[in-house]
């Protein structure tokens, strides 16, 4: 059972001023006034600044920030965050639900109809892309920094995730990882950039390794 329908129009009630403001702050006016983003009111914005871009057709409400609906997470306290003195570039529709935080000072590329769930962290110090129709389940945490200096330095590797990538609960994926087009990520594995994974592979563990080859999944 979904989140009952007063509850969706309250929360959309309450967050349409600040998702207002949102548009009217990132977006050119003529996208701004036809609100192609919804940015709950439970969305903490911490730096100031940044960019905002969306490739594409624009329709309102295609991207939602912080709400939607998570049964195992409590919607009505969790906290999302928007860091993000960098660059987003949404490529299309995309859901990221409550909870979730982006830290961007570098860049980071959703692709269309990308669906981050509750409670996730992605931060991005260069660049992240994730691809079209890519699934990230809840308290996934994807970096492409130690987020601190390791032996006096700390360069940081982009990290690339193809279309249609199933990325599983409590994964990690660290600076350097690529993920290509139909990779499936098992719950709680860890992936860096010395995985080689081929399209369509099935991986999991700490660290992670290829454990089946040619999968698929349905979204």
């Amino acid at each position: 059972m979904g989140m009952p329908r007063r509850h969706r129009l309250w929360r959309y009630a309450l967050s349409l001023p600040g998702s207002v403001a949102f548009c009217l702050r990132y977006l050119p006016l003529r996208q701004a006034l036809r609100m192609p983003i919804f940015v709950s009111y439970t969305v903490a914005r911490s730096r100031r600044g940044g960019k905002v871009r969306i490739e594409g057709p624009i329709r309102t409400g295609m991207i939602t920030i912080g709400l939607g609906w998570a049964p195992l997470f409590d919607w009505r306290r969790s906290r999302g965050v928007w860091d993000v003195p960098g660059e987003v570039v949404f490529e299309g529709p995309a859901e990221i639900l409550h909870g979730t935080k982006l830290s961007v000072a570098g860049r980071l590329v959703l692709g269309r109809n990308v669906f981050v769930n509750a409670e996730s962290c992605i931060s991005a110090t260069r660049e992240i892309v994730v691809g079209a129709d890519t699934m990230i389940a809840w308290h996934t945490l994807i970096m492409d920094s130690d987020a601190h200096s390791i032996g006096g330095q700390d360069p940081g590797e982009p990290v690339s995730i193809g279309e249609r990538v199933l990325i599983g609960a409590r994964a990690t994926v660290l600076k350097g990882a690529r993920l290509p087009s139909g990779t499936i990520v098992a719950a709680c594995s860890c992936v860096t950039r010395r995985l080689r994974i081929e399209e369509c592979d099935l991986v999991a563990g700490n660290p992670a390794r290829v454990v089946r080859s040619g999968v698929s999944w349905q979204r």
